[in-house]
């Protein structure tokens, strides 16, 4: 769909995957940092945390001892990456995704969140049994930042629930539905009552499998009752069934969380030196004859039973990924061969327990490309597909007004892009908008007069509905980046009026500009329009505050302008920000039409 210039109406004159077995695919964060080299160097991520799963952020690598195979090797990079913070917020609080909104999308890593996946084995757990489990992963949706993406899958049939997103209401809808199908407690035989049971870990496997294709580490929260056990004598079938359990876990950036909703009585958790209540960690030898365990062993995981205190085990998923380490070692020329590797890894500070994958693969070296080169890559080829593309930092977000043709039940998105790098100029941009289903509504590729202007702005005309906007760019180094920025494409109902997005930005020769970030600047100018026949009578005020429920720290009325359109105004209301400090603050619009109020929300950031 084409775009349309004039996109602000004569304001703004001049702007003009991964599949995991299931029907759609896990779309991938914006992501993370790689070592780049004359010789590439393999990166191994960990964790390391105090006796209450604290991250400790400040190891050297002096401290580190690393083997492979069981032979020393040196460590020749160390990074430490913070996520988010280790403190959950205060009780009575708001969640702190709704508190500070996302301000907008970037592929920087200081700005990306963590990534978790929620595996629930709703066919192990009885009818009913499971709401403790998806009362506590509410409970973690509740504490995750607005930068944190967060996917839901059922297995064994892997269906995506949700795929990877910053809107965890719609994670938690999709949680609601999320019921127990175990037979009832007294079958003694669950394989014939369940047909999936004996090949649960194959399909765990295969989900696990799937994804390596997602840039980064990951937390994986994995809720089931029971799994087949691990025979000692090796009659089962489920020694090679965990066995490929195991290698899956090895390729993939991950740390597993197994919660059992209720222990067994014949199930006997020994609690170790820093673990909460009711946890245990496994490594690959624990085998203890509980197919829960032994599931746990071969993931390398940590097992909480929720019986033992739920609120115990959330907090501990929250603590240690807020944060990990990232190291990089030369491998060998024999050891770049597709295979398993044993890593050892441990510390010699006292107090600090490293929690790292036991094995993972080292690839082959990429072999030359034969045949035809590769046509050249683009901004408009990052737009057909999901991965991170970081080598141009970017960020972008998207802004819903009325369309021009409201007769059409459109409406107009304005997506916005600029490159993290200041006085980076773009010398390429385009834009796609795909919906939940992963199919593109609308694309656009800037022309010249549109990457004269900083950010580059596109309009297009798309259906309501939930989106990703998605924006990539190239600048006159030749590097390329893409983002993404997830948003409702709706405008808000207050009483008989709808209103339109906030935008926050900057008047340059009586032309509204918006702008994603604020430095110097004495004042920022709230920008939003006002549709039907009764706005012209609506009275708006802008606020600053802390929070969206927060006290305002400033407030101002709002001006209010008649356009072309008898039932459009725009509304405008300068914001004094020289005074506040870097950080992230709230510009609320609240609107009173008759008798009825409502508000609005944009997220300011200020460097």
């Amino acid at each position: 769909m084409a775009a349309s210039r004039g996109v602000l109406g004569g304001i703004c004159i001049g702007l003009a995957v991964l599949v995991v077995a299931g029907p759609r695919a896990l779309s991938a964060p914006p992501q993370l940092p790689t070592f780049r080299g004359g010789t590439e160097l393999v990166a191994v991520d960990f964790l390391a945390i105090d006796a209450d799963g604290r991250p400790i952020g400040d190891l050297k690598a002096g401290e580190l001892t690393l083997t492979v195979d069981g032979k020393p090797r040196a460590i020749e990079s160390l990074k430490f990456l913070h996520l988010a913070s280790a403190m959950p917020p205060a009780k009575g609080t708001l969640p702190p995704a709704k508190a500070v909104p996302l301000p907008f999308g970037s592929n920087l890593q200081q700005d990306a969140g963590r990534t978790i996946i929620l595996l629930f084995h709703h066919t192990s757990i009885e009818q009913g049994d499971e709401r403790l489990a998806r009362d506590s992963i509410a409970r973690l949706l509740d504490l995750l930042t607005p930068r944190d993406r967060v996917a839901l899958i059922t297995f064994p049939q892997g269906q995506v629930v949700s795929d990877l997103t910053t809107d965890h209401d719609r994670v938690r809808a999709g949680l609601q539905n999320v019921t127990g199908h175990a037979p009832r407690a007294g079958d003694t035989n669950p394989a014939a009552a369940d047909p999936t049971f004996p090949y649960v870990l194959r399909d765990l496997a295969a989900i696990v499998d799937g994804f390596k294709q997602i840039d980064g580490p990951k937390t994986v929260v994995l809720v089931s009752q029971k799994m087949p056990p691990l025979l000692a004598d090796g009659r089962s079938s489920t020694v090679d069934d965990y066995a490929d359990l195991g290698k899956a876990a090895s390729r993939v950036s991950a740390h597993f969380f197994i919660i059992q909703p209720h222990a067994f009585g014949a199930m006997s958790v020994t609690n170790r030196v820093g673990m909460p209540e009711g946890s245990t960690t496994y490594g690959p030898a624990s085998r203890v004859g509980t197919g829960i365990e032994d599931m746990a062993g071969a993931v390398g995981g940590v097992l909480f039973t929720l019986s033992a205190g739920a609120d115990a085990a959330i907090d501990r998923v929250l603590r240690e990924s807020s944060a990990y380490y990232l190291l990089g070692f030369t491998p060998a020329t024999s050891e770049q061969n597709g295979k398993n590797h044993k890593i050892g890894l441990s510390v010699s500070r006292p107090g600090v327990a490293i929690r790292a994958r036991p094995q993972f693969i080292i690839d082959k070296p990429a072999a030359a490309p034969k045949g035809k080169p590769a046509a050249p890559t683009t901004p408009e080829t990052l737009l057909k597909d999901a991965a991170a593309h970081t080598d141009l930092p970017l960020r972008a977000v998207a802004y819903t007004f009325r369309a021009p043709s409201p007769a059409k039940n459109l409406l107009k998105v304005l997506v916005a892009v600029e490159s993290s790098v200041a006085g980076t100029a773009l010398t390429g941009a385009a834009f796609s908008l795909v919906d939940l289903k992963g199919r593109i509504a609308a694309v656009w590729s800037a022309d010249a007069m549109d990457l004269a202007m900083s950010p580059v702005v596109s309009a297009m005309n798309v259906k309501a509905g939930t989106y990703r906007a998605r924006a990539a760019a190239r600048d006159g180094a030749s590097r390329l980046g893409a983002v993404d920025y997830e948003f409702s494409a709706s405008l808000t109902k207050v009483g008989t009026i709808d209103v339109g997005a906030l935008m926050v930005g900057l008047m340059r020769n009586t032309e509204f500009q918006p702008r994603l970030t604020f430095g110097t600047d004495y004042e920022a100018i709230a920008y939003t329009e006002l549709y039907g026949a009764d706005a012209r009578r609506a009275e708006i005020r802008f606020e600053l505050a802390r929070t969206t429920d927060g006290a305002p720290l400033d407030s101002i009325r709002g001006t209010v302008s008649a356009t072309k359109d008898a039932d459009r105004w725009i509304v405008t209301g300068a914001m004094p920000i020289a005074a506040l400090a870097p950080g992230d603050v709230v510009v609320r619009a609240v609107i009173v039409s008759g008798q009825d109020t409502g508000q609005i929300v944009r997220t300011l950031r200020k460097r």
